[in-house]
């Protein structure tokens, strides 16, 4: 490994040209805002990496100017280590094209070079060697990780804990269930036997969840039943007894009911009249169908000659309409096309040739035999052309002899037009519906309204008793089963208490066993932090925070460095600044170790930092200070 002694910019993000040297342990480069110190950053990874401080690929390096970039120059960096060199160089393609005056764009291109430090000198090699030779010697596949003080606390906690398990070492799942209770290890070697452990633990917590809320549901409902439980006094089946006796009675009142009532004899005599006029109306009513129905037939036999010799009088003149109409717009079209095609043979005809008798590239007199070639050629299409004009007239003077035919017999139309005027519609008479005397049989029906009317006064009298005594039993009824529907309401309400508490049995069975193997699980999550946590404080030299405990007493897997802030132990994501970034530098220092490979540690905005804590690192800082005007190494 060797460390970084010089860096070189040209035209990179503005920087035009700027040569540093680097020292082996810490480099402080201060500056106003907007100095260029991150674009130091961003050099220093972009030349092994192709990216800047944020990960990216796709940024822009160019130099700008009042907005606009700066085209035709060469965007280098170079890095001098120990042992070697690199560079990346990106510019502009610019390609003049045969027969064009100008240069065009033609997109952009990379070149890499390596200085050995062989005696050769900076030689350009392909991207692929370039990639293979910073990922050996600089680990450019994790240089960001190695460079950047907070990178790794800003990742996800799970890449967080395995590269702290890469470096610290993890221990089995067997060694973890030797340390805890039987029961506890079969419950989680079955719950992660198909899943992951996180995977089975937040489906377990979700359930168990759900399974509580549904058991505070199932409380209310049952409190809600229990408070809407109603009093009940008296004995149910006295009710019931006195409901079936009230029933009774009502049997034996309809019964008196229908005794009086002795008029059915009236009712039949009226409805024996009222039958005797509905049949004789319909009678009548079946015969006028009939007749009806005789006359419409022989009126349409009578008129059916006269409607269908005007219908196709009328269809007939129409055709012919239509046919004299295309007749005339098709003479007008062909007298028109055929004036064009005299003229145009005209034209054609008079046409002389107009060639030229001089060549068109050199002047020069054409020989005799080209010229009369070309007057030749001339002749041939003038004569071809003559030809087709002729058969287009040829065409259209057919097409007017057809047009003009057609046109001579308008005084067919005329013939077929005073034949439809001269139609008469045939005379079939009108059909005429008797008037039906009725007035017999109405004062039938009469009569016996009559002595109904009169029979039902009498008998209206003696039901009145009869009917004011059943209304009051069916009062009395009502009144009975609304005391019975009380206790029926009692017993659904009992029904959907009992319902909702063997419901709410299940639920609390089903919540302990989620609960029990959340436990389980957690056991498992604690047994195997505790067990890591001496390798880890070994490789480290930090603790860090493997379990975060929530309020309600679960457990959580994390993965969060634990920051020494005077002699206080607290969360990377909750320390001071300066306290993050000395935790962050030790953590590169480590990093780089495991995965060797010794490159600069660069701290932005580092003026928050007094002191830095020796870590054994490259250090670059890159601090604001108001003092110097342009980007400045102190």
């Amino acid at each position: 490994m060797a460390k970084l002694t010089k860096l070189k910019l040209i035209n990179f993000k503005g920087l035009k040209n700027l040569e540093v040297d680097i020292n082996a342990d810490v480099n402080e480069f201060a500056g106003e805002n907007g100095t260029f110190k991150t674009t130091l950053y961003d050099a220093i990874l972009w030349c092994p990496t192709g990216k800047d401080h944020l990960g990216r690929e796709n940024y822009e390096i160019k130099t700008i100017v009042d907005d606009k970039v700066v085209h035709g120059l060469e965007h280098s960096v170079e890095q001098e280590y120990e042992s070697f060199s690199i560079k990346r160089v990106y510019s502009e393609k610019w390609v003049q094209k045969r027969g064009t005056p100008e240069k065009k764009f033609s997109g952009h291109t990379t070149d890499f070079y390596i200085d050995y430090k062989d005696g050769t000198g900076m030689q350009e090699v392909k991207k692929s060697e370039f990639d293979k030779f910073v990922k050996a010697n600089l680990r450019a596949d994790l240089f960001i990780l190695l460079t950047n003080p907070f990178e790794f606390s800003e990742m996800h906690w799970k890449k967080r804990r395995d590269i702290v398990v890469e470096i610290a070492g993890d221990v089995t799942d067997d060694e973890i269930f030797q340390k805890m209770d039987n029961d506890d290890a079969e419950i989680v070697k079955k719950l992660t036997q198909n899943s992951l452990l996180e995977d089975a633990l937040a489906r377990l917590k979700k359930s168990a969840t759900s399974v509580n809320d549904e058991i505070q549901d199932t409380v209310i409902r049952i409190d809600e039943a229990t408070n809407s439980l109603p009093d009940v006094t008296g004995d149910r089946k006295e009710l019931e007894l006195k409901i079936s006796e009230k029933k009774s009675d009502m049997e034996l009142l309809t019964v008196r009911l229908r005794k009086i009532d002795v008029s059915a004899d009236l009712y039949e005599n009226l409805e024996k009249a009222r039958r005797k006029k509905s049949e004789i109306v319909e009678r009548e009513n079946s015969e006028h169908q009939k007749k009806l129905s005789e006359f419409n037939r022989k009126k349409f036999e009578t008129e059916e000659g006269y409607y269908g010799e005007k219908m196709s009088l009328e269809r007939d003149i129409r055709s012919f309409e239509l046919r004299l109409s295309d007749a005339g717009r098709i003479k007008a079209n062909t007298e028109k096309a055929i004036e064009d095609l005299k003229k145009e043979f005209k034209e054609t005809k008079e046409k002389a040739w107009d060639g030229s008798e001089t060549c068109p590239t050199c002047n020069r007199k054409l020989a005799q035999s080209k010229i009369d070639e070309a007057q030749k050629e001339h002749k041939r299409k003038q004569a071809l052309k003559l030809k087709s004009i002729n058969e287009s007239a040829e065409f259209y003077e057919k097409e007017l002899a057809s047009a003009n035919k057609i046109l001579e017999e308008v005084a067919v139309l005329e013939d077929m037009k005073e034949t439809l005027a001269k139609l008469k519609k045939p005379e079939c008479g009108t059909y005429e519906r008797k008037p039906l005397d009725l007035s017999e049989y109405d004062k039938e029906i009469g009569e016996a309204e009559s002595k109904l009317a009169n029979a039902k006064e009498t008998i209206d009298e003696r039901k009145l008793p009869v009917r004011e005594e059943i209304k009051e039993v069916e009062e009395l009824i009502e009144d009975l089963r609304k005391e019975l529907a009380v206790f029926e309401e009692k017993d659904r309400l009992e029904k959907r208490i009992s319902e909702h508490r063997k419901r709410l049995d299940e639920l609390v069975e089903q919540h302990s066993d989620y609960m029990k193997k959340i436990n389980s699980l957690e056991k498992f999550i604690f047994t195997k932090v505790e067990m890591m946590k001496p390798d880890i404080r070994k490789h480290f030299g930090m603790d860090f925070k493997m379990i975060d405990r929530q309020i309600n007493g679960g457990l959580n897997e994390c993965c969060e460095v634990v920051v020494d802030c005077d002699g206080n132990q607290i969360p990377f994501s909750t320390a001071n600044n300066a306290g993050r970034i000395n935790t962050g530098i030790k953590l590169c220092s480590i990093l780089q170790k495991h995965y060797g490979a010794e490159v600069p540690v660069v701290i932005d905005n580092a003026e928050s930092v007094v002191k830095i804590e020796p870590s054994g690192c490259q250090v670059i800082k890159l601090t604001v200070n108001k003092k110097y005007k342009k980007l400045t190494k102190i």
